[in-house]
């Protein structure tokens, strides 16, 4: 061999392998390959530590990099790359090995230590024609998949064999002399506590698996027969958590200790509506399974989320889905049946009847961008008055947290049809061009949103990075128990991960926006208006609400005691911001000022004081 430049890469999954001797290993290996054929191995070693075999190239940074310096030849044509085994550069099957080799032996030879029978792999650039070593690599990466993938399945079939094992014996416990049943998983509904009285086996597998019974936590009965009864009297869930919020006795009876202090226990709708809609308080458990979509869960009818099946709207995004028979009776029933049911027939006669929020009458444009001056919580709208011929509805804008109760004071309705009157006026007349000018400040601060939201994403990465090597070892462990916990934490943070993800293509977007001219968007916003003025088409205002989303980054609303008037401070994406009365109509003598002073301030002039 000729004397050339090599370079090692080095990746192991779990960071805890950098105490051990993984990494010296690996440079051992490199050192004494180049060694025996007379190579240089460069000082300057590629490696991702903490990460799995299964990431893609885009969260393992050394080796993209190293695919980068590849490519435009800072890496010199004919070096050497030098692995361990596949399993370090990749383990996503034969597909993505075929791949990744293509791109490094495109310019570089490879060589890989340990092969699926122990020999070295090789792939030179001087024997174009040996494609059988190439095809070698492939196969040695492929069967690394297969392996993981019997492991992931031999956890899988323990989880189901588990499963059966707890449904028969449900079915033959006497309620009446026991409550002990063999406990599936530590992941329990809030209401309950788990006691722990000893081990048994199940047939077939090697690991002995906890015995236990529930019991409701003190003061958790009381509080669900409550929210139950409020659903019975078709009380909303935002009022329920608020009724159940002001009990501040029961909620410090329910309140845990968390991080060494005390913390009295908070309602919201969202779990309002999750304790009636599922059945745990009747005592059933349904195992349930996280999946990210792809191309084998479209239009099966196996796969289905809220009555519909998979589309290729659905590809990437992760549901929680059903995952066997429910196991009746394994938690203790905390409610009636015939409660549940009669509850459950109120909420579907309502829905069915379209109530509330669903009508094209209650339709936002404002969704999402109006917030509360007090706790800066979302604005919610709601309607007011009797629903007779004779009476007039009015619609209002209140802050959600307030009514529910949680941790804001204001009682503040504000009329939402004369704040969309105003702002409507006042946004046809402005020019939209002053406020996407590329030397205003605002390119600047939406570039430090997106570098926060990049550094979010990145630390996600790393988490979801080291919980797939904490799976890896329980996998090799046949922890199944550790399996689930791991598994239930990475399907938050990549949940977290596709939120942040969302907001960073949307701010993307905004960057991509307020760099192109506003031409077409002036347009499009004095169309959309003009429409809505005659129209009350829904598909109409959701364009016109992304349309303001696109200019606006907020609307605060307050009343102000010393005028006893209600305003909005109307904050655009460039930064500045404009007081606006929202208690009366303006008319146009009081538009034409508003205008003036949006263009004074994007000229440079002096802008009015707002803590936001």
């Amino acid at each position: 061999m000729d004397n050339k430049q090599a370079y090692a890469y080095i990746r192991y999954s779990h960071k805890k392998q950098s105490e051990g001797t993984s990494f010296q290993r690996q440079i051992e290996s490199a050192k004494q390959y180049c060694e025996k054929n007379n190579l240089a191995l460069s000082d300057h070693v590629f490696y991702d530590s903490g990460k799995s075999g299964y990431a893609h190239i885009s969260v393992r940074d050394d080796f993209k990099k190293m695919l980068e310096m590849i490519s435009n030849g800072d890496i010199s044509y004919g070096s050497w790359i030098l692995f361990e085994n596949v399993d370090r550069m990749t383990r996503g099957g034969a597909k993505e090995a075929l791949r990744l080799l293509t791109a490094i032996t495109d310019r570089c030879n490879v060589a890989i230590f340990s092969g699926a029978t122990g020999s070295l792999l090789e792939y030179r650039l001087d024997e174009k024609d040996d494609v059988l070593n190439f095809i070698n690599l492939v196969i040695d990466s492929s069967r690394s998949h297969k392996e993981s993938k019997e492991k992931s399945s031999r956890v899988s079939d323990g989880w189901n064999r588990k499963k059966e094992f707890i449904k028969k014996e449900m079915a033959s416990i006497d309620p009446l002399k026991t409550n002990e049943r063999t406990i599936l998983t530590d992941q329990i509904p809030a209401h309950l506590k788990l006691n722990i009285t000893g081990k048994v086996h199940i047939e077939g597998m090697k690991k002995k698996y906890k015995k236990g019974y529930f019991e409701v936590k003190n003061g958790y009965q009381e509080a669900i027969e409550r929210v139950f009864n409020y659903a019975l009297d078709e009380r909303s869930d935002q009022y329920i958590a608020s009724q159940l919020n002001n009990d501040i006795e029961l909620n410090k009876l329910l309140g845990e200790e968390k991080n060494g202090k005390f913390v009295s226990k908070t309602w919201n709708s969202t779990e309002i509506n999750r304790l009636i809609r599922r059945k745990t308080v009747l005592g059933e458990y349904q195992p349930r399974k996280y999946i990210k979509v792809n191309t084998e869960h479209l239009n099966k009818p196996e796969f289905v989320h809220k009555g519909k099946m998979f589309d290729e709207s659905d590809l990437g995004k992760r549901f929680d889905l059903p995952e066997a028979e429910v196991i009746e009776n394994y938690y203790p029933k905390v409610i009636d049946e015939e409660l549940y049911n009669e509850v459950k027939r109120i909420r579907l006669r309502r829905t069915n009847k379209k109530e509330g929020k669903t009508g094209s009458k209650n339709s936002n444009i404002l969704v999402t961008l109006v917030k509360c001056e007090y706790c800066g919580g979302s604005l919610q709208h709601t309607a007011k008055g009797k629903k007779k011929e004779h009476h007039v509805e009015k619609v209002y804008l209140r802050c959600r947290k307030a009514y529910e109760n949680r941790g804001c004071s204001t009682k503040t309705l504000f009329d939402y049809k004369l704040l969309e009157k105003n702002l409507l006026k006042y946004c046809d007349h402005i020019n939209l061009d002053l406020i996407f000018d590329e030397t205003s400040d605002h390119l600047k601060k939406l570039k430090t949103k997106r570098n926060s939201l990049e550094i979010e994403s990145q630390r996600l990465t790393e988490n979801i990075e080291l919980l797939n090597a904490e799976m890896d070892l329980a996998l090799d462990k046949k922890d199944n128990d550790l399996l689930r916990g791991f598994s239930k934490k990475l399907g938050q943070t990549e949940d977290r991960l596709e939120v942040v993800k969302s907001e960073l293509e949307e701010v993307l977007q905004e960057i991509s926006f307020a760099t192109k001219s506003s031409k077409k968007t002036n347009a499009e916003l004095h169309d959309l208006i003009e429409k809505v003025s005659s129209s009350d088409e829904k598909e109409i205002r959701r364009k016109l609400n992304n349309q303001l989303k696109d200019i606006i980054n907020k609307i605060v609303c307050f009343y102000d005691n010393e005028t006893e008037g209600k305003y909005a401070v109307i904050l655009f994406m460039d930064g500045i911001h404009q007081t606006m009365r929202i208690d009366i109509e303006i008319d146009d003598e009081y538009t034409e000022q508003l205008v003036s002073e949006f263009t004074n301030q994007r000229s440079g002039n002096e802008v009015p004081s707002y803590d936001d």
